[in-house]
């Protein structure tokens, strides 16, 4: 069997689809439809939706209408709540000259410390709550950063701007998979 380079995903030029040949190998599988799987309840095939919405046409990856309602927001909100943390860390050498170091531990600690013990209290307290604190924490970081002079005060600071970016990460991240499932209701 002659070997033939293959492009991205193994096949060559000349092949059918149904062919792959990798290295000096040829393999033949045959393709099959998602309409044409069997429904199960058990293993990798419970994963996947249903076959009888699984048309082409409804897995379109584009925005319309009231998705870009959505889209937008968390788009904004994303980027808000990541600007402490990459401008904490932009500003390490600005913080501390000799102890940069301490800033980027300042700066994760917080943070990997509220996602790890979010699952044990997040259902107590309301999504609006905690995007309001999280607010008030980038507030008293930029703050605290900007207007003090002291070396302890600023990377205090710093831990508020981690504090906000996991608080702010994981609450959003939640409550996408809810608003998802609510924008497929209306």
């Amino acid at each position: 069997m002659m070997n033939v380079a293959g492009d991205v995903d193994g096949r060559s030029a000349s092949s059918p689809p149904s062919q792959i040949h990798h290295r000096n190998t040829q393999v033949h599988y045959e393709p099959v439809s998602i309409e044409s799987r069997p429904d199960s309840e058990e293993g990798e095939d419970a994963l996947l939706p249903p076959s009888s919405s699984s048309s082409p046409s409804s897995y379109s990856s584009s925005f319309c209408g009231d998705d870009w309602r959505i889209f937008a927001p968390f788009w904004i909100l994303g980027l808000l709540n990541n600007a402490s943390y990459v401008i904490m860390l932009a500003a390490a050498k600005s913080i501390s000259e000799g102890g940069t170091a301490l800033v980027f531990i300042a700066n994760v600690i917080p943070s990997l410390t509220i996602k790890l013990s979010a699952p044990y209290w997040f259902d107590k307290i309301p999504y609006v709550v905690r995007m309001k604190i999280a607010t008030l924490c980038m507030m008293m970081s930029f703050g605290l950063v900007a207007s003090s002079h002291r070396l302890p005060w600023q990377l205090v600071g710093v831990m508020f701007a981690s504090a906000q970016g996991g608080l702010g990460e994981a609450s959003l991240l939640a409550l996408a998979g809810k608003t998802d499932a609510a924008s497929k209701d209306h």
